[in-house]
């Protein structure tokens, strides 16, 4: 309390009296000051007109909320020059018609600043500070604006007002890593003024998109673009991607590895762990089922009620009953839910023997006979005695197997393929590795490719900007037209490309920055 007292005597306030309630803290005050200045000529008065009490909200104490109830008085103003002939007396802790405190202001807006409006509802509830993710929100938007300096290194990227119909731009200061200004609009025009109004920026990362580029160039002609790594990397599987596609006859499928399968026809090993779990969890969960069962028949046997052993174990009544009424312990079964169809799977099980293999007829045979319930739930069942038969032959023996696998397993994908092209060796599973191995042996081409993406990947991960354009000439003549038409770009936008394999600046916190901003 003296702490709290010393607190308010820095504002100017003294303490009355203190309640103390269950989910709050009330603090009465009173204002220390014999007179106050006019807030409009700034002219003492210390005549008093009237007393009212102002109540404002203040920071918690040990998660405890605070409430202020200030006595501010109403004094006559004695200038005769003023317009104004009565003000109330201003508070330090509190801007005038406020109903929190500055602090506790200050504090709101920046919970709202970093987690946004629910999230910073949740959190400043929690700490005795309840508020409305509205209000936060509202807060945002009353804070004044930060002055934009000029960087020397800015990050530029879009954002979505309204997804796939509205964009705007986004700068940030990458040596202080926070944001500097939103544009309405995402376009060369906006992004060049805004360069032009704050000139002295000297590296300027982006990504691939030519709106920026332009608006760098026009804006900041001097300033070093930087292209993003991820970008060029995602550029790169792209291409490798409509060159699978249109290779798509050419890729080779991909059947399970004979090694995954033991040569004892036992389950892979994955398989038998998961039911060896499966079967250790259906144990534990019978052994509490039945120690909750051994509890309830000794609270019988003791004379018992079923209302008091129920209280007592914390089961439902219902269950303790049949626990009690039970003579041996009763296993736990699965439920069977009866179906309209359950009197006539019997006829359509021996039509299908006979041969009648068509699901309108059966169904339409069934209905004939008084069958009441929905199609589907019909057609669902003889598809499943279509699958069960397709599974174990026509004489219901296990099928013969298919020597012809490879036309059954379905061909690597595009995606698949240009991904296995691009990531790093180290990072491939097994299986992955031998379908990379099946890939490349299936065609030279699919090998030169590799290798090329390969090169490119390390050389810019390791930012080797000397074997660009060695890269370029090699990956330009090597057949593939979509690795053509990637080097083609990468050289309108040469300078950018190679600041980025030697550079180290990234345009890879704009995401961060980005994803904050829809939070908010």
């Amino acid at each position: 309390m003296e702490l709290i007292s010393r607190l308010l005597s820095l504002a100017g306030l003294w303490i009355e009296s203190v309640v103390i309630e269950a989910n709050r803290t009330i603090i009465v005050a009173g204002v220390i000051a014999e007179s106050a200045q006019c807030p409009l000529c700034r002219y003492p008065g210390g005549k008093v007109h009237s007393r009212y009490t102002r109540t404002i909200a203040d920071v918690p104490m040990s998660g405890v909320a605070v409430v202020l109830r200030v006595r501010v008085r109403h004094f006559f103003c004695t200038n005769p020059w003023c317009s104004r002939k009565i003000f109330a007396e201003r508070l330090d802790m509190a801007p005038a018609y406020a109903r929190r405190t500055s602090r506790l202001r200050q504090t709101l807006e920046e919970i709202g600043f970093a987690l946004g409006g629910e999230a910073g509802s949740r959190l400043a509830g929690f700490l005795g500070m309840s508020t409305s993710a509205d209000t936060l929100l509202n807060l945002i938007r009353a804070a004044p604006c930060p002055l934009v300096g000029c960087p020397d290194a800015l990050a530029v990227d879009d954002w979505a007002w309204r997804k796939r119909h509205n964009y705007g731009t986004m700068l940030v200061d990458v040596g202080q890593h926070r944001p500097l200004d939103l544009l309405p609009a995402r376009s060369a025009e906006s992004f060049a003024e805004w360069l032009k109004a704050h000139p002295g920026v000297q590296i300027i990362t982006r990504d691939r998109c030519e709106v920026y580029a332009e608006g760098a160039t026009q804006g900041a002609p001097d300033a070093v673009q930087v292209a993003d790594r991820w970008h060029l990397l995602a550029n790169l599987r792209q291409a490798l991607e409509r060159y699978f596609i249109r290779r798509h006859g050419d890729l080779p499928p991909i059947a399970p590895q004979p090694e995954s399968i033991p040569p004892d026809g036992s389950p892979p090993a994955a398989a038998t762990e998961v039911r060896r779990r499966s079967k250790h969890e259906s144990e534990a969960r019978r052994a509490r089922r039945l120690a909750r069962y051994e509890e309830v028949r000794a609270l019988c046997e003791r004379g018992l009620g079923i209302r008091a052993v129920a209280r007592a174990t914390g089961l439902d009544r219902k269950t303790v009953m049949k626990f009690a009424h039970a003579s041996e312990f009763p296993e736990a079964s699965r439920r069977y839910r009866t179906s309209k169809l359950d009197a006539y799977k019997e006829y359509i099980d021996r039509r299908w023997q006979e041969g009648c293999r068509k699901g309108t007829q059966l169904i339409e045979e069934i209905r004939a006979q008084g069958y009441p319930g929905s199609r589907t739930v019909a057609a669902e069942y003889v598809t499943r005695l279509r699958r069960r038969t397709h599974v174990e032959g026509e004489d219901g023996q296990e099928p013969e197997a298919d020597t012809n696998v490879a036309r059954r397993v379905p061909p690597l994908s595009a995606r698949q393929a240009s991904w296995l092209l691009v990531c790093s060796p180290e990072k491939l599973q097994v299986r992955q590795q031998r379908s990379l191995e099946i890939l490349l042996e299936s065609c030279s081409e699919f090998d030169t490719a590799y290798k090329l993406s390969q090169e490119f990947v390390g050389m810019v991960k390791q930012k080797q900007s000397g074997r660009l354009v060695h890269w370029l000439d090699r990956a330009k003549n090597s057949g593939v037209r979509e690795l053509r038409s990637f080097t083609n770009g990468i050289y309108r936008d040469f300078r950018a490309v190679e600041a980025a394999v030697s550079l180290p600046y990234s345009n890879g916190e704009m995401e961060g920055h980005i994803n904050k901003l829809k939070l908010i």
